[in-house]
C-alpha cells in the first residue's frame, strides 16, 4: 500500500497562495501558441484560446477563441522575396500602403476603414470591414516582415465587435510574426 504524501507546512503555504493568486486574478491565461514550421506564434491574452490549424489560405494559421467561442484566425503567407525590414517598414508606414489595403478589401466587403497599427516594433495596419448590409464587421491586422505577412482576421456582429476592438487589439500585439 502506498503511503500518502505529507508535505511540509511551507510547501502547503505555497500551494495555497499559489492557488488563491490563480482564483484572484480571474481569468485562467492561456499557453504560447506556436505553429512549428514557420514560427508563427501568439501569446494569447487573458480570455482567449489558441490552437494550431490546417491553413485555409497561407502556409500557417491558428486558430483564437474568445471566451470559448471561435472569433478570430491568425494566418501567415511566405514572401519569395526578402526586403529588407527597414524597407518594410518604410513600405507599411505609408498612406498609398494603407490605401492599397483598404481597396483589397473592398473587392470582399462593403465599407472599409483602414488606421496605422503598430505591434512588436512593426508598422503595419488594422483595417474594420462591414458587410453591406452593416450587420457584420470583421477587423483585420496585417503586419509585414521580410519573409512574409501575418494576418489577423476576427469576424463579428457590428455591436460586439466595437466593443472588443481593443482587447482585439491587444491580442494582434500578442502575435509573434515569423522573422
Amino acid at each position: 500500500m502506498a503511503r500518502p504524501i505529507v508535505a511540509s507546512p511551507s510547501v502547503r503555504r505555497c500551494a495555497v497562495a499559489l492557488i488563491l493568486a490563480g482564483a484572484a486574478s480571474g481569468a485562467v491565461r492561456a499557453e504560447m501558441v506556436t505553429e512549428p514550421r514557420t514560427g508563427l506564434a501568439v501569446d494569447p491574452p487573458a480570455g482567449f484560446t489558441a490552437r494550431v490549424a490546417e491553413p485555409l489560405s497561407g502556409d500557417a494559421q491558428i486558430n483564437v477563441a474568445a471566451d470559448g467561442v471561435p472569433l478570430c484566425r491568425i494566418v501567415y503567407a511566405a514572401r519569395a522575396d526578402v526586403p529588407s525590414q527597414a524597407r518594410m517598414d518604410a513600405l507599411t508606414d505609408s498612406v498609398a500602403w494603407r490605401e492599397r489595403v483598404r481597396r483589397q478589401l473592398e473587392t470582399l466587403y462593403g465599407t472599409v476603414t483602414v488606421e496605422r497599427f503598430e505591434a512588436g516594433g512593426l508598422v503595419g495596419a488594422v483595417a474594420t470591414a462591414l458587410d453591406e448590409r452593416g450587420e457584420q464587421a470583421t477587423l483585420v491586422h496585417v503586419l509585414e516582415t521580410p519573409r512574409g505577412r501575418t494576418t489577423l482576421f476576427c469576424v463579428e456582429a457590428v455591436a460586439p465587435l466595437a466593443a472588443r476592438r481593443a482587447r482585439l487589439d491587444t491580442l494582434a500585439r500578442a502575435i509573434r510574426t515569423p522573422r
